[in-house]
């Protein structure tokens, strides 16, 4: 492993950073039952869509709905979720504030990721970390790929040497459409393919990248 040069860690969210899998699935329930749609959301259900852009949620979830119909659905799912990430919250990795509170002295931090537009911010707020991260960008804002929008992070804020974090095989090949070396961690929602880059904890990718800037 060879990051030596890096100057900032860009970061998926969900399933490396955080799992709020049960507050999306309470989120979208409320959102369905509102609209009187007769179908219930697991977890389960969600996990399988982690990765994935909101066109491929929507037509996996609601395959015989209008566009339109998907669209006004996805609003109101959004509109919960907003609602409820505040309150419900999630589940914080182990070592992810302590690791993070520690790399932002020496790394700058951001978040791209293929959520809704609102929900990085959500996060960031909930967990009380939204002062270590410089910058983040969502596919709900830009309707662009993960790829695309790590492109934008890169040249919105003149990084040289950025790598991308995540836990999908989509995240690797998002990291390969933007030209940035790739880290896998294994605790999320994914399962490697040839990765050559690999964490099992937070923790560990912590002190990887501190022990990087120590060395001579």
């Amino acid at each position: 492993m060879q990051f030596r040069d890096t100057d900032s860690l860009i970061f998926d969210m969900d399933g490396t950073l955080w799992d709020a899998t049960d507050t999306y699935a309470e989120a979208w329930n409320m959102a369905l039952r509102e609209l009187k749609i007769d179908k219930v959301i697991q977890r389960k259900d969600l996990e399988s869509l982690m990765g994935l852009e909101e066109k491929a949620v929507l037509q996996r979830v609601f395959p015989d709905e209008s566009e339109d119909r998907q669209k006004v659905i996805a609003n109101l799912i959004w509109e919960k979720q907003d609602e409820h990430i505040p309150k419900a919250g999630g589940k914080l990795y182990e070592g992810v504030k302590e690791g993070l509170e520690q790399l932002s002295k020496i790394y700058k931090l951001f978040i791209v990721s293929n959520c809704p537009e609102n929900t990085i911010n959500d996060f960031i707020t909930w967990a009380g970390i939204k002062q270590l991260f410089t910058d983040h960008e969502t596919h709900g804002r830009t309707k662009k790929s993960k790829g695309e929008n790590i492109k934008l992070i890169i040249e919105r804020n003149n990084l040289k040497n950025a790598v991308y974090i995540g836990d999908t095989i989509s995240d690797e090949k998002a990291s390969k459409e933007a030209g940035v070396p790739f880290v896998f961690v294994n605790y999320g929602f994914g399962k490697p393919e040839n990765v050559g880059v690999e964490f099992s904890s937070f923790p560990e990718l912590t002190n990887y990248f501190l022990n990087l800037k120590s060395k001579p």
